[in-house]
């Protein structure tokens, strides 16, 4: 194998020049400091901005891709979502031309506030230095929504438009708008209708207000699906008994909420790739399964919100308990439920026994110890649907 190396280029296998042995290259590959690193970011930056004519205003779209890793390699990250460890190197362009901006290594994980921070104060100071006259936007989903993030924005001038994730607040902010684009899509024969709106509103981890905006689309559901509603179900975000989070005197805000690891219900489709729903933590623990969660849950390793008729049990023993978090109602998130069949094969006499008696299931409220009424408030197509019931025939 060595001598074929040597000819492969171009030495002679007895008296040629030996090649670099695997600890030499492995030496060159560390050989450049943190700083070194850094500079050479800068360099790339540099190149980047003497190359593109700016205009009044440029946008920069930040985004992290997976990459899987083989072997135990530096920085690899378990990521439950695509169910391998890897890489999510972070990846910036410049929209208007396609050009890549920057590229930084990193493990597999959301990325925390004060990192995403980080990242475009550098690299909009380095911009400014070739681009002063210039405007720069940042556009990035919800991952890089951070409240640390906007702020320095706002502070120094920078704009930017983050998706959000979203909430009950949220919800209720526009639901108006949903019940009028329902309605306008019933009197409609259009296939599909879109609406748009914007208001102010201030989380409660935010020191001040933010304008958001909306995009709602009708229908949600394709044509070749049909759907009927179910009761709605309370979804409760809990801890074990003795979680530090536990100890907390009132409403727990984001800032506390981001120093311990939230277990997540992951989705192994490709259907909410890239949107966070109720994710509130940088840390996260990300399982595929409800009851594997539970059980995670039950013996501390963080915290998450369950079904409550789940954790119904646990609650009542003292085995978990129940996080008044901000943003969240203290009964918990109604959930709507909703059975989908394909439109050509409706449900036979066995599955629409199944939905009739999905519909008469008691859903105890914990505080009025009661069935709770069916809920008949549609959730708006801005977000991500509630958990499905699949009825066939």
């Amino acid at each position: 194998m060595a001598a074929c190396c040597l000819l492969a280029v171009g030495r002679c296998p007895e008296s040629g020049q030996p090649l670099a042995s695997q600890s030499t290259i492995s030496r060159l590959e560390n050989a450049p400091s943190k700083t070194e690193a850094a500079r050479l970011t800068a360099a790339l930056l540099d190149q980047f901005a003497t190359t593109v004519t700016p205009g009044q205003l440029e946008i920069l779209d930040i985004d992290d891709t997976f990459c899987a890793a083989h072997g135990g390699q530096q920085l690899a990250f378990w990521n439950a979502h695509h169910d391998e460890r890897g890489f999510a190197s972070m990846h910036i362009y410049h929209v208007t031309s396609g050009t890549p901006v920057a590229t930084i290594l990193r493990p597999a994980r959301t990325p925390k506030g004060t990192e995403v921070r980080t990242v475009i104060k550098h690299v909009t100071k380095r911009l400014r230095t070739h681009w002063p006259n210039t405007r720069i936007v940042w556009r990035g989903d919800s991952h890089y929504g951070r409240v640390e993030a906007m702020e320095w924005a706002e502070d120094d001038g920078v704009d930017y438009i983050f998706g959000l994730a979203g909430n009950t607040t949220l919800d209720a902010l526009v639901a108006k708008t949903a019940d009028n684009l329902r309605f306008h899509h019933a009197k409609s024969s259009q296939p599909k209708l879109r609406t748009y709106a914007s208001f102010i509103y201030q989380a409660g981890s935010w020191t001040r207000p933010r304008k958001v905006g909306i995009i709602g689309s009708l229908p949600v559901i394709p044509d070749t699906l049909t759907n009927e509603g179910l009761p709605s179900i309370h979804f409760v975000m809990v801890a074990a008994s003795d979680h530090p989070l536990t100890a907390h005197k009132g409403k727990i805000p984001r800032e506390l909420l981001a120093k311990h690891t939230q277990i997540v219900l992951t989705d192994r489709s490709d259907l909410s790739a890239g949107r966070e729903m109720g994710v509130m933590s940088p840390t996260t623990w990300r399982l595929a399964d409800l009851f594997a969660k539970h059980h995670f849950l039950l013996t501390g390793l963080g915290w998450g919100g369950m079904p409550l008729h789940v954790v119904q049990r646990d609650l009542d023993e003292g085995r978990l308990a129940l996080l008044p978090i901000e943003e969240v109602p203290d009964g918990g998130l109604p959930l709507s439920m909703s059975a989908i069949w394909r439109t050509q094969s409706p449900p036979g006499p066995a599955g629409r026994w199944f939905i009739e008696r999905l519909k008469v299931i008691p859903i105890v409220n914990r505080e009025e110890g009661k069935r709770r009424p069916k809920s008949r408030r549609a959730r708006s197509g801005t977000y991500p649907t509630a958990p499905i019931a699949w009825a066939d025939g």
